[in-house]
C-alpha cells in the first residue's frame, strides 16, 4: 500500500481553489496497487484514456564519395519499421472540499515493433591465394542486414513518490456539495519498455574463404516514450457526471536512424487513435 501526500491549498476569496499535482511516481508492485481512499473525500473520479494503432517509419541514404571531379556512390542504407501499439491509461481520484486529493495512475500497454536495416558497400580489397605468394585485387561487394523485434507488454502502476511521470491539476470552483465546476487538466510523458531481440547477418561477395557470413544476436531492452495532455471540464450538482474527451498526443518517430547521412529521405506516418472517458460520483449524502 501507499500513503499519498496531500497538499494543501487555501480558499480564494471567490471560493477558487487551484492545485496542481505533481505525479512524481515510482512503480508499484501487484500487492501494492490498491486505491487509498481520502478521508473527508466529496467526489470520486475515474478517468480513462485508450490509444491504439499503427506508426510506421522508413529511410533512405546513399553515401557518396568524391573522387576527382565526380561524385561516387559508395554505400545504401534503407530502414525500416512497422510498430503496433495498444494502451490504456486509467486515473483513479477523489477529493475533499479542501482539494486535497488521493490518486492513482496505471498504464498497460502490448505493443509489437518490428524494425529492418539494410546497408549495401563495397570496396577493393588484396587476398593472398592460398599456397602461392601471388596477391589479387578484388571488389568486396558487403551486404549488411538486421532484423529486430521488439515486444511490449507492460501493466504499471504509480504514486507520487520516485520518478516523475507529469502532472495533473485540478481547479474546482462554485460550492463542492452543490453546483459547481472542476477543471482537470493532465500533462504526462508515459514510457514504455520493451524486450528486443536483433539478428544481424553480414555477406561478403566474393566471400572470404573462412567464412561465408556472420551471424550477431543481441538481446536488449527497448524505450518507447508517448506524451499525453488533456483538458475536462466538468460541471457538476450533486448527481454522477458522465462524458467524454479527446487527448493531445505529441507523436515523435519512434525509430531513430542508424545512417546519419546528408541527403537522406526520412518518411514517418501513423494512425493512432486517442479517446478518453470519466464518470465523477458524489461520496456525500444529497
Amino acid at each position: 500500500m501507499f500513503h499519498p501526500r496531500h497538499l494543501l491549498a487555501s480558499l480564494c476569496l471567490l471560493g477558487c481553489l487551484t492545485q496542481a499535482i505533481g505525479l512524481a511516481s515510482e512503480p508499484l508492485s501487484e500487492d501494492s496497487i490498491d486505491f487509498a481512499p481520502l478521508d473527508g473525500a466529496l467526489w470520486e473520479g475515474n478517468l480513462a484514456i485508450q490509444i491504439d494503432g499503427p506508426l510506421f517509419s522508413q529511410y533512405m541514404a546513399t553515401r557518396f564519395e568524391k573522387r576527382g571531379e565526380a561524385s561516387v556512390p559508395v554505400a545504401f542504407f534503407k530502414e525500416k519499421s512497422d510498430f503496433k501499439v495498444d494502451i490504456d491509461v486509467t486515473l483513479r481520484f477523489q477529493i475533499n472540499d479542501l482539494g486535497e486529493t488521493s490518486m492513482l495512475l496505471t498504464h498497460t500497454i502490448e505493443g509489437s515493433q518490428r524494425l529492418l536495416f539494410e546497408k549495401r558497400y563495397q570496396y577493393r580489397e588484396e587476398r593472398h591465394v592460398a599456397k602461392t605468394n601471388i596477391t589479387t585485387d578484388h571488389l568486396i561487394k558487403v551486404m549488411e542486414k538486421r532484423e529486430t523485434e521488439i515486444n511490449y507488454d507492460q501493466n504499471v502502476a504509480f504514486n507520487r513518490g520516485g520518478f516523475d511521470i507529469g502532472e495533473v491539476t485540478f481547479t474546482p470552483s462554485g460550492r463542492m456539495k452543490k453546483r459547481g465546476e472542476m477543471i482537470i487538466q493532465g500533462d504526462l510523458n508515459l514510457e514504455f519498455w520493451g524486450e528486443a531481440r536483433s539478428v544481424s547477418i553480414e555477406e561478403k561477395d566474393p566471400s572470404p574463404e573462412d567464412y561465408a557470413a556472420v551471424k550477431k544476436v543481441a538481446e536488449y531492452r527497448n524505450k518507447f516514450s508517448l506524451p499525453v495532455r488533456f483538458t475536462i471540464t466538468v460541471k457538476h450538482k450533486k448527481k454522477q457526471i458522465t462524458g467524454s474527451f479527446t487527448p493531445e498526443l505529441d507523436i515523435n518517430d519512434p525509430m531513430v536512424p542508424e545512417s546519419d547521412v546528408e541527403g537522406g529521405r526520412r518518411v514517418f506516418s501513423h494512425k493512432l487513435v486517442a479517446v478518453g472517458s470519466f464518470t465523477l460520483d458524489p461520496l456525500f449524502q444529497k
